[in-house]
């Protein structure tokens, strides 16, 4: 099996291969002291080069090396490695956990008994998450050996459909004892003191509880999966203008400070107060709140997104990014329109602390025009950025930045023989999301792609063969991933997949005659899609379970909300809402004849319905009511 991984993953690069090569000719001596020279070189020197392991996926020369480690340690001792305490696997994120497994440096059986002894503490999520890694190492790529004993899978599934029963997330329990039944048919275990047939004892309980009221199931989130929630319209508080310029198929999103709101167009980004509209800082009587504003005049043709706020806000600074995001025509940007990240003082009304041009970061040369695409990305005290070229054949980078000061900290080159469109051509928003550890970035697409958030080290990638080229640029990245229980699931330009997390194995990919535009989120099993209309499918298999189709709808200027187990669905002059279980139309409120305008977009917070609609942005109070839904 080793010499069968070597020969596999020879073709990294000339390098490379002779370090392969290498290691196998030692293996044949036994000479295992050079063998563990060998490995770390894979470890440091090819650190972030990715090595194929299937079909469709890649993984990190540096992971590939740990798992030879495992295997060789059976025979060389000098290449084992420490066990880890329990204390330590409880306080690690979710991606490295199952990098221990992989090592081989725990055991699916030590995190069941962590799990348990998590579940009996009250911490719920933690126990989950031990229990799904040590499922979640049957990997493809792993040898047989390897993997979960049946008594062991059926031990760890059975503690995840409880949890998720008790949790009342019945959909998502009845999927798993299906896959339970599958697998493992004739199992026999235990189940609320009775012994039997596994699943059958399951499936009683879940009936069981199902008659429970939902006093009785545990709270993990602020809306019960199992509850609807209906609103009714009060007064509209109040409305200003808006300018759309390019973002004109854009649904704007506001972002909420204390008593502020922060709200961007095509003129820049200005902060008002939340509960009249009026300007929060103004430095005279005719100053309108701009944090910052745009040039006033752009040629038509120029179809870029030009200064439309990406933002990511951390306690008092709001940190944007602002410029061209791609499509320039002439391949050149003048000053007043370079992509850059700022970081505004909003405790100091908005003060510009500090700002930084992409075209200024070290490393490239000064032909080198690039951008920003994506919003950035909090960790601790750093931000990340994806960041592309306008040159042609450009690659990708994550840029590392200092929160204080915005000073470069490092910068990594993703997935370097990935080829992508020409920026030049295209416009793009990228759209990364953090994961248990791990950014996940789905590129243009096509292809995603799992970044260690504190090395900017490439993981895996996932999704196409990395040597074919992406024709096809211009896709909306904005909202197209969403991660839980270590699945990543993302709207293709085909449809939509699900992803392992710690692996970046297809689990399931469903191809879709009305693409998909954005991910809207999770309820009880169910994954929430828009498109020109809205579906959900079953997110264990991909299976669809109800679509609403709007053929007359444009295709990305009406996007709705996922708000429990509700969908508020803008459709210009009207607002819906849906039950996610079901598609089942809850009410109907006419939103132009109440209040003459349309409705695009909209952002529920707390008794504040807040709707983009096209040349004016609107407050609603509301007023909010649950409903107790079927189970």
């Amino acid at each position: 099996m080793i010499r069968n991984q070597l020969q596999v993953s020879s073709n990294i690069d000339a390098n490379a291969e002779r370090l392969f090569t290498g290691i196998l000719l030692d293996l044949e001596a036994n000479d295992y002291s050079r063998v563990t020279e060998d490995l770390q070189k894979l470890r440091s020197e090819f650190a972030g080069i990715m090595v194929p392991v299937a079909s469709h996926q890649q993984i990190e020369a540096s992971l590939l090396a740990d798992f030879l480690t495992q295997h060789l340690s059976e025979t060389s001792p000098l290449l084992s490695e420490t066990p880890v305490s329990d204390d330590t696997i409880v306080e690690t994120a979710g991606f490295e956990l199952w990098r221990l497994l992989l090592t081989n440096r725990t055991s699916p059986e030590t995190l069941l008994s962590i799990g348990d002894r998590q579940w009996k503490d009250g911490e719920i999520s933690t126990a989950k998450k031990c229990w799904r890694i040590a499922r979640a190492e049957t990997a493809d790529f792993l040898p047989v050996q390897q993997r979960v004993a049946p008594n062991i899978f059926s031990d760890l599934i059975k503690r995840e459909i409880v949890a998720a029963m008790l949790t009342g997330h019945f959909r998502e329990a009845t999927s798993k004892l299906q896959r339970l039944q599958n697998v493992s048919p004739d199992v026999a275990g235990r189940v609320g003191g009775e012994e039997g047939n596994l699943a059958e004892l399951l499936k009683q309980q879940m009936q069981s509880l199902r008659q429970a009221p939902s006093e009785a199931f545990l709270r993990l989130d602020k809306l019960m999966p199992n509850e609807s929630v209906r609103f009714s319209f009060e007064k509209q508080g109040w409305s200003v203008e808006m300018a759309r310029g390019a973002s004109q198929r854009k649904v704007v999103r506001p972002i909420i400070w204390n008593d502020f709101l922060l709200l961007h167009d095509a003129n820049g980004l200005r902060a008002l107060n939340k509960a009249t509209g009026q300007s929060a800082w103004p430095v005279d009587e005719n100053d309108d709140g701009f944090l910052f504003e745009t040039t006033a005049e752009r040629p038509e043709s120029d179809q870029s997104l030009m200064a439309i706020a990406r933002g990511a806000l951390h306690e008092d600074t709001l940190y944007i990014c602002t410029g061209h995001s791609g499509s320039a025509n002439d391949g050149m940007l003048t000053p007043a329109e370079k992509s850059r990240v700022s970081a505004f003082n909003l405790q100091a009304e908005g003060r510009l602390d500090w700002t930084v041009a992409a075209d200024s970061l070290p490393g490239f040369g000064p032909d080198r025009q690039l951008l920003f695409t994506g919003s950035p990305v909090i960790v601790q005290d750093q931000l990340l950025l994806p960041v592309r070229s306008l040159s042609p054949g450009s690659q990708l980078q994550i840029a590392c930045l200092n929160q204080a000061d915005g000073s470069v900290r490092w910068i990594r080159d993703i997935a370097a023989n990935l080829q992508v469109p020409d920026a030049r051509a295209a416009s793009f928003d990228d759209h990364i999301i953090r994961s248990e550890g791990c950014l996940l970035w789905l590129i243009d697409g096509e292809t995603l792609c799992c970044i260690h958030e504190r090395t900017g080290q490439v993981q895996w990638i996932s999704g196409i063969d990395p040597a074919s080229r992406i024709t096809s640029p211009g896709f909306s990245g904005e909202r197209s991933c969403f991660a839980s229980e270590g699945v990543v699931y993302c709207a293709t330009r085909n449809g939509v997949a699900a992803f392992d997390l710690y692996s970046g194995s297809l689990l399931w990919e469903q191809f879709l005659a009305e693409p998909p535009q954005n991910v809207l989120g999770l309820n009880d099993g169910l994954l929430v899609l828009s498109t020109p209309g809205l579906m959900a499918l079953d997110c264990f298999t991909g299976r669809v379970e109800w679509k609403l189709s709007a053929p007359k709808l444009s295709s990305n200027f009406n996007r709705a909300e996922l708000i429990g187990r509700t969908v508020l669905w803008p459709r210009s002059s009207e607002i819906w809402t849906l039950d996610v279980q079901t598609g089942r139309l809850i009410q109907r409120d006419q939103y132009q004849k109440l209040t003459g305008q349309q409705a695009h977009g909209l952002m529920l917070s707390g008794k504040t319905l807040y709707i983009d609609g096209g040349d004016r942005f609107s407050a609603i109070e509301v007023n909010t009511s649950r409903l107790q839904g079927p189970r």
